[in-house]
């Protein structure tokens, strides 16, 4: 509604400002590709390949050839965390990973994958679908804006997703993949494989991403999402920025809406019961001994009393 509509944007000014002072976790890796093909951290400087393109707004992937890749890691993997802003160019497109850290074969990989089990969706993507499930989570909307993406790997196994610095449906546990660092590399726009081709490529642009050798935690994902420019408004952000008579006014909207879906939740479980009206037959009297005799029309009645 209006009121909270104000009051987020209010909210979001006051934290995008607080937020570009605060610089979220330390990467083992970062690029930020509105800039340079470079590690701002280490050495895992990137290489174009298929004609992909890096440009004011990132890193320019057309889905079909063109991908990145980064040198070998310096050490080996295991808890990890996967993080990158994006565009999606296509909402329909189906399998492209936006990151993916895979061995140089490119046949073992974990990677932030869009739409190739559940159309829309962000998933964990792995081979064989080994590590892979479904987050639960809802469909992709934003086409235009960027979108913070991240997916953490727990030393425990769990697997959890987070979009816009905020957790992202359900986690799930699976056996955690550990990689070697010299046989182990990073690939953006291409879900896994030495080379483009099939569903496997990424249609959009990658503003920057992050490579972590640990699961960040939720705090740390949304101080990460800020920092790179996701406005995330709280609950407590935004009541702050309301009068109290504002306050008042929202909690007795939210009351009504609390009161309306009670109403709507009972509905579901009763049963009723209706009629379709329709115009009535035709009724003629059938004189006695041939049904096929018809004789006068007469007009529905009703029993003027009934005697027991």
């Amino acid at each position: 509604n209006a009121l909270e509509s104000r009051a987020r944007e209010a909210a979001a000014a006051r934290l995008d400002a607080a937020a570009k002072s605060r610089p979220g976790p330390l990467p083992f890796a970062a690029w930020d590709f509105d800039e340079d093909l470079r590690d701002h951290v280490g050495k895992m400087h990137v290489t174009l390949v298929g004609g992909a393109k890096r440009e004011a707004a990132g890193l320019m992937l057309d889905g079909k050839g063109a991908f990145a890749r980064t040198k070998s890691l310096a050490k080996p993997i295991a808890e990890k965390t996967l993080e990158a802003w994006v565009r999606v160019a296509d909402l329909k497109q189906r399998g492209g990973g936006v990151i993916s850290l895979q061995t140089t074969n490119g046949i073992t990989f974990d990677a932030i994958v869009y739409g190739e089990r559940e159309a829309r969706r962000w998933m964990a993507g792995s081979e064989g679908f080994k590590r892979s499930e479904s987050f639960g989570a809802t469909d992709e909307t934003q086409g235009e804006g960027l979108v913070h993406v991240a997916i953490t790997y727990a030393a425990d196994g769990t697997i959890t997703g987070y979009r816009n610095g905020m957790p992202y449906g359900v986690a799930y546990k699976k056996s955690l993949q550990k990689y070697a660092g010299e046989t182990t590399e990073l690939v953006f726009g291409l879900r896994h494989g030495t080379a483009a081709g099939g569903n496997r490529m990424f249609k959009g642009t990658i503003a920057r991403a992050r490579f972590y050798d640990r699961a960040l935690t939720a705090a740390e994902l949304e101080a990460s999402a800020q920092s790179g420019g996701i406005s995330i408004v709280s609950e407590e952000d935004l009541v702050a920025q309301l009068t109290p008579q504002q306050r008042e006014h929202r909690a007795t909207l939210n009351r009504q809406i609390q009161q309306s879906q009670q109403t709507l939740d009972r509905y579901k479980t009763s049963k009723l019961w209706t009629v379709t009206p329709i115009r009535a037959a035709t009724v003629k009297v059938l004189n006695r001994g041939d049904v096929r005799n018809s004789g006068e029309v007469v007009s529905p009645r009703g029993l003027s009393s009934i005697q027991t």
